[in-house]
């Protein structure tokens, strides 16, 4: 494609939207902060929504896969803990003010390649339903 196709001059426009977008804030970009261990991983974001409805989100999943298994749950200070098979994770939102809040996974780490990112894949989850774009950060 040459420089001076249609095509490249469309893609050029399109690039040029969406980095104004996220750069202007229309679209709010999170920054998951993934921490992995030898015994658990944690991953940590904060989310445009209040934190009644980033719980309402996690426990709505929870409550749509059973694969997980809710072991206790807090609604007043909006903890949960649950299982997947042998991992266990906790989920715990805290309001940061009326319109954000912060979510932290802490999971195990487990034996299989699958498992070891249980923390960042809670995250990813409830930040796709509830249509937040993030990037992680590994830390």
């Amino acid at each position: 494609m040459n420089k001076n196709s249609i095509g490249f001059r469309i893609s050029s426009i399109v690039v040029s939207l969406v980095m104004f977008i996220f750069l202007s804030g229309l679209v709010p970009l999170a920054i998951i902060a993934y921490k992995k261990g030898t015994q658990f991983h944690s991953a940590t974001v904060q989310i445009p929504a209040t934190a009644s409805d980033v719980y309402s989100t996690a426990l709505g999943i929870i409550y749509d896969d059973p694969a997980i298994e809710l072991k206790k749950k807090d609604d007043r200070k909006l903890k949960l803990e649950g299982t997947k098979g042998k991992l266990k994770a906790k989920i715990e939102v805290k309001p940061i003010d009326n319109e954000n809040a912060e979510l932290i996974v802490k999971a195990d780490a487990g034996k299989k390649t699958a498992d070891k990112e249980l923390a960042l894949h809670i995250v990813e989850r409830i930040c796709g339903v509830m249509d937040v774009q993030y990037q992680v950060a590994e830390e």
